[in-house]
């Protein structure tokens, strides 16, 4: 696999024009910093996956998991594939990824990206966004929820329904489960995402 630099906004890289920030971690194969934008992205080492630009906001879920090598991974809402990059080579492409995305045309930036940047260790899928709790968490008590996206369609927090069991039968959950994923969507519109 090649060797990801992973950078939050831009990467300092031969031919990339930035202005380093402010230096978040380092050790001897990763430089972690935020960088103010001067020049366009038109380096052949970014087209051949060399680096990837990644937004902080993106950057801490994974440095804060710190996956390992061999580590099973589900990454949900995957598109465009900043997150899973940064997995993939944090777990040196060993291990598995399960990236998720809904919408096929994110799907195919996802794919793209992780195909230029040499990630072998994923399996992309299709599947609805919604999860569900049968007393997995908390005895007696049942869930469904749906995930809420940003206009760049980047998953920012979730709706849920929760109650005791005796209310929230398995029947109610499957009936429930629509009326979630269309507030969730409407949500999500409000927010700018477009499906």
């Amino acid at each position: 696999m090649k060797k990801l630099i992973v950078l939050t906004i831009i990467g300092l890289f031969l031919g990339v024009a930035v202005a380093p920030n402010v230096v978040l971690a380092s050790d001897d194969e990763h430089l972690v910093f935020t960088a103010f934008i001067i020049g366009k992205i038109k380096n052949p080492y970014y087209q051949q996956g060399y680096y990837y630009i990644q937004e902080l906001a993106s950057m801490l879920p994974i440095i804060v998991l710190k996956p390992g090598e061999n580590d099973l991974i589900l990454d949900l809402c995957s598109a465009p594939g900043s997150k899973t990059t940064q997995t993939a080579a944090l777990m040196e492409n060993t291990g598995t990824i399960i990236a998720n995305e809904v919408s096929l045309p994110r799907i195919k930036v996802l794919a793209s990206n992780l195909e230029r940047c040499g990630v072998t260790n994923t399996i992309i899928t299709k599947k609805e966004g919604v999860a569900f709790d049968d007393e997995e968490f908390y005895k007696g008590v049942r869930g469904v929820a749906a995930g809420v996206k940003d206009a760049d369609g980047k998953l920012v927090g979730a709706l849920s329904i929760v109650a005791p069991k005796v209310r929230l039968t398995h029947a109610r959950m499957r009936g429930l489960t629509t009326d979630v994923k269309n507030c969730a969507l409407e949500i999500s519109r409000e927010l700018g995402y477009k499906d």
